[in-house]
Formats: C-alpha cells, structure tokens, sequence
C-alpha cells in the first residue's frame, strides 16, 4: 500500500520537523515545507508537525484501501423458531479490515466480527434493527435486520439433508436421538390414526399420531405424546402439534418433520419409518 500525498506547511516560523505517531501505518518526509505522508498499512494515526518556537500541530492520517465497505448482503431477513435464537452469518467481500460491528438493538438481534464474516445472531424476538459494520479506516457499512418467528422447525437446507439420511425407523425430537437397536419400535394404527414412535423400559416413551394418508404434504390434526424426553421432560398428556409434514415417500419409508409450541418455545423434530402395510 505505497500510495502518498504532499501537505504543503502554509503558516508557520521555519525549521519545521515531522514524525509519524505509527510509521508502520503511515511514514513522513520533509522537504522545506512539503510533507510527504505514505500511506503502509491500513490503519489511522497521526502526523506531528513542529517548527522553530516549539509550536506543534497535529495532522490525522487514515489510510486504506477501498472507499467503503462491501457486505454480502445489505438486507438480512432471519426467521427463528419460536423461544429459539439463531445464527446468520455474512461474509465481508470488500473492506479495510480489522471489523468491528455493533447492533443498534440487542434484544431484537446480537453482532460479532471473526475476521471478513460477520455473525447474527437473532435472539428470539420478532423486530427490526440495524448493525453498522466498521474497518481500520473508520468507514462504515449499515446491515437491516429482519427477524420473524416461525412454526416451521427445518429450512431447506436442513430438509435436504434429512431427506438423505436412510436408517429407519429413526426419531429426533428435541435434541434427543432415537434409532435401532435400542428401543422397541410403534408402528402401528390406533383410534383411526397412523402411531409412530418409540418405548424403552417404559420409562421413555415418545407417540405421534397423524393421518393415515401418508402422501407428501402438510397433515392436519396431528399430536403428539413424550415421556423423559429428554430425560426429566414429559408432555401433559396428548397434545396438539403445530406443525406436521411428511417430506419425503418412497413407497416403503416416510419421512416427516413436526413442531408443536410449549411455554413459548418451539419443540421440533423428526422421523424416518416405515409405512404400514
């Protein structure tokens, strides 16, 4: 970053002498009264001007490298699960480096820099906010945040990857697993539904009921049941759910994604199993 500018000395009483507070970021020169500032490294600093009766000036420097500051995005829509935060991450793509940023309303949504990213993360309540993203040079970029709650537990990234996994039957409701050969597998109808789920000593106990329609799309009137899941946890008998899908049939296997809200909080998961005969 050899670049330089001239300063010319307009007013002073002669004999003049200049140094750099950081010549790392920026080296001076002087040549009768013409200062000579090149610029080394982004950063700022200051150049400190004397002449022949001791009189000192202070000359502020900034050096970088682009105008302004490149986001990814200018626009970031964040839609959490309910009670839930979450991540968002966006990538630095022009800049003067050393970022900092800081959210103008924590509550709605909280900022950290790692090197040219900058991490989101929405802290479960529906609003707007802005974060404004600052480099070495103290340019500045403003980010809009978004943020909006949904019944929906599995983005499209999250159903791809589901929809590739093959060990069944396989359940995961919130943040416990579930899979052979350790559990005694439900898989059965009952009261006119379709009941898939799982039992270990009958102490851990998880039921889904929904239609027995297993075609892909959303179900209506589906519920669910759990016992120590996790451990310590259970459902106050059987309840509504908020949200059923079955994402994937292969004509032997389902694979379905659920939700229901419990003092305020999303509880999510999923299952793989066979359909009944």
């Amino acid at each position: 970053m050899e670049e330089n500018t001239e300063v010319l000395i307009s007013e002073g009483n002669g004999d003049y002498s200049v140094f750099s507070i950081n010549p790392d970021i920026a080296a001076v020169t002087l040549n009768d009264d013409r200062i000579e500032i090149y610029g080394k490294n982004t950063g700022s600093t200051n150049i400190i001007i004397s002449d022949k009766k001791t009189q000192l000036k202070r000359l502020p420097v900034i050096v970088y490298q682009y105008d302004k500051i490149v986001l990814e995005e200018e626009t970031v829509n964040i839609d959490f699960k309910i009670g839930n935060k979450k991540d968002v991450t966006i990538n630095i793509l022009e800049g003067n480096g050393k970022y900092s940023a800081v959210s103008e309303d924590e509550t709605i949504a909280t900022v950290q820099t790692s090197e040219n990213t900058i991490i989101i993360t929405a802290q479960g309540k529906e609003g707007k906010t802005n974060i404004v993203v600052t480099d070495a040079s103290k340019r500045q970029a403003v980010l809009s945040i978004n943020t909006q709650s949904t019944t929906i537990p599995y983005d499209e990234e999250e159903l791809a990857a589901i929809m590739e996994e093959t060990t069944a039957p396989y359940f995961v409701f919130d943040a416990s697993t579930a899979s052979a050969p350790y559990y005694d597998y439900l898989n059965m109808i009952e009261n006119g539904m379709n009941l898939s789920g799982y039992t270990r000593y009958d102490f851990y106990v998880l039921k889904i009921y929904y239609p027995k329609d297993v075609s892909i799309g959303e179900k209506q009137g589906c519920k669910i049941s759990y016992q120590n899941i996790p451990y310590g946890k259970s459902s106050d008998g059987v309840l509504d759910l908020e949200y059923f899908k079955i994402i994937k049939n292969d004509g032997s296997k389902i694979w379905a994604v659920f939700s229901l809200i419990e003092k305020d909080v999303l509880k999510y998961g999923y299952f793989i199993q066979d359909i009944q005969p």
